[in-house]
């Protein structure tokens, strides 16, 4: 502290002698501090001054560059003040250092322009140690505990702020489960397009142009041939006067076919085509190549015959028909 005094006594004594050491202008500059012991971290004022008579302007160096051991907190502006019938130009610092020991402000040469452009001077500025201490620790010293953590209350824009984020995340919230979640209207079903019934005969023609394609007698499968002209004759019976010929032996169908508007040319050949299948397919008859071209002719004229016959007409008189074969 008497080495603070001692320095801060020294600058203001140049300063005041200044006026008497002639008559031309007389120029100094220097540092002053608040303090000039700091603990390790502190933070001090720092002012570098210049005592002019006539206005000038000065030129105060550029500190980031300057400080060496020291840490820059702040700068001022350079101002110009009137002191006892002169004049002060200074700038004051906040200045700082984290270096124990003895740290120095550095000497300075700040240029000064008065008169003109061609009329530049300079003024020089003396060093200034600052000493700077470290904490001490006692061997003695009572060991503190470690402050808790000092808690900061939130800003109320903050609070209001957090509130309405969790209400727009709650509708949005809400919106998705809302759009998951409600009944959905029902597709209405699309129209199904009411497909013709396919008369029996047709049925039946298509059946037996079918099986007259895979040649099965002509491969030696007579058996097999005979079965298929029964099936689609008793397939086309059920189909077209509704009576159970598939199920039915042919005796049965025969005795059915009595009720039907059919004439005695129709039940005769009717009756010999299922009796003809019969035997090929339980006694191991085997027909003629002639009867089985007959056969795939019968079963054909059956079915172009009765096609016409609508039982729920009134049933016409019988006629006689010719006796004719149907073509092979």
């Amino acid at each position: 502290m008497n080495a603070c005094i001692w320095h801060i006594t020294i600058a203001i004594c140049g300063l005041l002698l200044l006026p008497l050491s002639g008559g031309a202008q007389t120029l100094q500059g220097a540092y002053s501090t608040d303090r000039q012991d700091i603990q390790i971290g502190e933070q001090v004022q720092v002012q570098v001054s210049v005592l002019h008579d006539a206005p000038a302007e000065f030129q105060f160096p550029d500190w980031k560059d300057q400080l060496k051991g020291f840490d820059l907190i702040s700068v001022d502006s350079v101002r110009t003040a009137s002191q006892e019938g002169r004049l002060v130009t200074s700038q004051m610092l906040v200045v700082t250092s984290f270096d124990s020991g003895t740290q120095v402000l550095p000497p300075l040469a700040i240029p000064m322009l008065a008169g003109g452009a061609n009329s530049v001077d300079t003024i020089a500025v003396e060093e200034y140690p600052i000493e700077v201490t470290t904490v001490e620790l006692g061997e003695q010293a009572e060991i503190k505990d470690v402050k808790e953590i000092r808690e900061v209350p939130l800003p109320t824009w903050v609070i209001f702020a957090g509130i309405g984020i969790l209400i727009a995340l709650g509708l949005i919230g809400w919106g998705i489960y809302y759009l998951v979640t409600r009944p959905k209207p029902e597709a209405a079903p699309e129209p199904v397009e009411a497909k013709p019934a396919v008369p029996a005969h047709e049925i039946a023609m298509r059946k037996l142009a079918q099986l007259e394609s895979k040649k099965l007698w002509q491969a030696g499968e007579v058996k097999e041939y005979y079965a298929e002209i029964s099936e689609i004759l008793r397939d086309y019976l059920e189909r077209k006067f509704s009576i159970p010929a598939l199920e039915s032996v042919t005796h049965e169908i025969m005795d059915q076919a009595r009720e039907l508007p059919l004439t005695d040319k129709m039940r005769r050949h009717l009756k010999d085509t299922l009796e003809m299948a019969d035997l090929a397919k339980f006694a191991k008859f085997t027909p003629s190549e002639q009867a089985h071209l007959d056969s795939m002719d019968i079963a054909r004229y059956l079915v172009k015959e009765t096609k016409k016959i609508d039982l729920s007409k009134p049933e016409p008189e019988e006629t006689t028909e010719p006796e004719t074969e149907p073509a092979a």
